[in-house]
């Protein structure tokens, strides 16, 4: 496991990596192979936001939590991931013991991840700008496939490559709690 810490309006102090380090040790007791954990910690507004992005064998599951400290922040996002891989192997494991080779694929399948920024609200009179571009490659899989993908981010949507029909589709969170798709035809 492969630990990449970075600090945005912050910097990060050995102490509070050397503490990350230790709890990120108990991820291996989870998950077989987890590849990279990114943590970010930004300050804006005098608040500490801490995210952790981990890599399971092609799989992105990440976490954020806003506080008043990185520590306690970094903690929570912890126990968030934590619940998050638990919740994602038990769902594995049943699909595995019904479809064997659906595992592998879904084990291979690309990740979109799409960062919400709440602090590029246009001022008014201001135009809207794009702040971030990303270039991803999108592997077929399944809509249930994509919509375990789209919670295990906690994003409220998910780019993929329909494995029925072949088309780029989105499969988001409707306001009442269900889900919904949609498919792109050229």
């Amino acid at each position: 496991m492969r630990i990449e810490f970075t600090g945005r309006n912050s910097s990060l102090s050995p102490a509070f990596e050397e503490h990350a380090e230790k709890r990120l040790a108990r991820l291996t007791r989870l998950a077989d192979r987890v590849g990279v954990v990114r943590v970010v910690v930004s300050e804006q507004r005098g608040r500490k936001d801490v995210e952790i992005t981990a890599d399971l064998d092609g799989t992105l599951i990440r976490s954020e939590v806003k506080g008043p400290d990185e520590r306690v922040g970094f903690d929570s996002a912890l126990d968030k991931l934590e619940r998050q891989v638990k919740k994602f192997r038990a769902r594995f494991q049943r699909r595995r013991r019904s479809q064997r080779h659906a595992a592998q694929e879904e084990a291979e399948a690309a990740v979109v991840e799409v960062e919400k920024d709440a602090q590029a609200e246009p001022a008014a009179g201001d135009e809207p700008q794009v702040v971030r571009t990303k270039t991803v490659t999108l592997k077929p899989m399944s809509p249930e496939e994509a919509a375990l993908q789209m919670e295990l981010i906690g994003h409220d949507f998910f780019l993929f490559r329909n494995a029925e029909s072949d088309l780029v589709s989105v499969v988001y969170r409707r306001t009442d709690g269900d889900y919904g798709l949609i498919e792109c035809e050229s």
